[in-house]
């Protein structure tokens, strides 16, 4: 967790360090005025996320959105970057709530949520 955090402290210099809870499974760990990074863990896989603030009054919601939109690419583009052969993408779910991911940069390869790489 602290390469992660390191590697989007340097390219998002607003983000300072957060220890805290979004909802019930979504550990925030890094944040801004604008967002909150956050990390949650299922069946071994971490997903990372930049998820809007609502909590902070002195800005609109849509400017946290904005923030979070612009930066889109960017985040996903320095975590692929830097972790290239644990970057996972999220191609879909099944209806037993499944979620099936695609290993960035290594075509052929399908992991699930639930059992892990399957082909």
């Amino acid at each position: 967790m602290g390469r992660i955090k390191e590697v989007l402290m340097k390219r998002f210099p607003s983000l300072r360090e957060e220890n805290g809870w979004l909802g019930r499974e979504d550990h925030v760990v890094l944040g801004n005025s604008h967002c909150a990074i956050t990390v949650s863990d299922y069946c071994g896989l971490a997903a990372v996320c930049c998820t809007p603030r609502e909590d902070d009054h002195r800005y609109p919601a849509s400017l946290a959105q904005n923030w979070c939109d612009t930066v889109d690419n960017s985040f996903v583009a320095v975590l692929h970057k830097e972790f290239p052969e644990m970057a996972l993408w999220r191609d879909g779910g099944m209806s037993n709530g499944c979620s099936v991911y695609i290993p960035v940069g290594r075509p052929g390869g399908v992991v699930t949520s639930n059992e892990g790489i399957l082909w």
